[in-house]
């Protein structure tokens, strides 16, 4: 029985596959791929910078998971 109901799961995404890019603010860079899966599955990889602040680092990633 397949699922009724989307699902993510952290991981890598393939970028030669399909896929988009969040990005956050007026940043160039994404803070996440999303690779779009079958299923009603899908993979998120985050890319958060390790050398942001941590307050900072909370923010991005509740904006992340509010988007997916």
């Amino acid at each position: 029985m397949k699922n009724e109901f989307w699902q993510w799961f952290p991981g890598k995404v393939d970028v030669n596959s399909r896929h988009f890019e969040l990005k956050y603010g007026n940043e160039p860079s994404p803070v996440a791929r999303i690779g779009i899966g079958e299923y009603k599955n899908f993979t998120v990889e985050f890319l958060i910078n390790t050398n942001d602040d941590l307050d900072l680092q909370k923010e991005i990633f509740s904006e992340v998971l509010c988007e997916i």
